[in-house]
């Protein structure tokens, strides 16, 4: 619940701010898997899995994000200072990890229009998905939140309708004008 509850969160930022910005002004929004909330007298966290912040930053992307601040700001006296740190940098790897893959995409990164940014209600199940569209192709990621594979239905071009399966684990699909449909091997 609480992945379900953060990705919805940071997706509704991300997308909001996206669908706002002016032209020309690049996307670089905070995400981070954990939230620290040092102001209360025992310091409490609460966060997202790895495997799901991975597939937070695949969607960022997917929505046009142009790169990501990582870093959690730590206080001198925080009692889990190390460990704090210590997921600084795994969340910094998770990001280098995901843009690794996304680079192979590079010409959808530097050109292509996102192709929604709508976004799940915090907490519930259902399907999450992204794309950027070029002229006559489109990459797209869709994951389910709930337990089961699911299917969803989507218009890449006017006209046309894709349905794609959404597995818990995410899948990545290329999509053609000519209507052909290629899954991609990715993490």
């Amino acid at each position: 619940q609480a992945d379900r509850v953060h990705l919805g969160v940071l997706l509704r930022t991300l997308s909001t701010s996206a669908a706002n910005r002016p032209a020309g002004v690049r996307l670089v929004p905070f995400v981070s898997r954990e939230v620290v909330m040092e102001q209360l007298p025992h310091t409490e966290r609460a966060g997202m899995s790895r495997r799901l912040y991975r597939e937070l930053i695949r969607h960022a992307l997917l929505r046009g994000a142009d790169g990501f601040y990582v870093f959690n700001p730590v206080g001198r006296g925080s009692p889990q200072r190390q460990q704090i740190m210590l997921e600084g940098f795994e969340m910094v790897e998770d990001v280098r990890a995901v843009y690794d893959q996304m680079l192979a995409f590079r010409p959808f990164l530097d050109a292509g229009e996102p192709m929604t940014l709508s976004w799940p209600e915090p907490g519930t199940a259902g399907v999450v998905w992204s794309g950027l569209r070029l002229e006559d192709e489109c990459l797209v990621r869709a994951i389910t939140l709930s337990e089961q594979a699911e299917r969803v239905k989507l218009s890449p071009w006017p006209g046309m309708s894709v349905e794609l399966e959404a597995p818990p684990e995410g899948a990545t699909y290329r999509l053609s004008r000519d209507g052909s449909v290629t899954p991609l091997p990715m993490e």
